[in-house]
């Protein structure tokens, strides 16, 4: 990668393209390599597809794959891991593998198979190891980051599908796999919580 890839309503900015995109790609977008350094941001109200071919990112502050209020698909293709290496308990530069803070916006999970009638997923399916450091606290693998807990709006974690895949979400210390941040509900006086998690298909764990 040569930076961060930002998806926006004007479409991809960044990532190494030679000239960014003056229109969203009604195809989606498909993404590929390794990196330390970079990460992928999908702006506010943004609904594209992005698939994951073979990914390898690890950050050490903020998310892996940001999509904070936006509408967004995940095909996996191949086998990705998405790390995060945040600062512990950090409301400045924590993060998330995929951080979706607020309870709008909308994540789908799946493999290139799901829409198949009778399709069960199996290793021939694309795969995601979504980790936290386990040696640092607050960094939830799929979910909301603990730097969103005291905004407005940014609290919480909701509509959130997995339809197909081969996931494995694990969180770092005293952080969920799957689910917001710790504190949600009580820093945002009860507004931002865990909500409307769905698993219709794929093998989780």
């Amino acid at each position: 990668s040569k930076g961060n890839i930002t998806i926006t309503a004007n479409g991809a900015v960044g990532g190494g393209l030679s000239k960014n995109e003056t229109e969203l790609n009604p195809k989606g977008y498909w993404i590929t390599g390794k990196t330390s350094s970079y990460r992928v941001i999908v702006n506010k109200d943004v609904r594209t597809t992005i698939t994951l071919d073979n990914v390898d990112i690890t950050v050490t502050a903020f998310d892996c794959i940001e999509v904070s209020h936006a509408y967004v698909t995940i095909i996996l293709v191949g086998k990705n891991k998405l790390y995060c290496d945040c600062p512990t308990a950090s409301h400045d530069k924590g993060g998330c593998a995929i951080g979706k803070n607020g309870m709008d916006g909308e994540l789908v999970i799946t493999c290139e198979n799901s829409d198949e009638e009778g399709h069960k997923c199996d290793d021939s399916c694309g795969s995601l190891s979504a980790k936290g450091n386990p040696a640092k606290l607050d960094i939830c693998a799929i979910g909301s980051s603990l730097r969103g807990t005291k905004k407005a709006g940014e609290a919480g974690f909701s509509n959130f599908t997995i339809k197909g895949g081969n996931i494995e979400a694990s969180g770092g210390g005293h952080s969920c796999g799957i689910g917001a941040a710790c504190m949600s509900q009580n820093f945002s006086s009860g507004v931002g919580y865990a909500k409307n998690i769905t698993i219709s298909g794929g093998n989780v764990k």
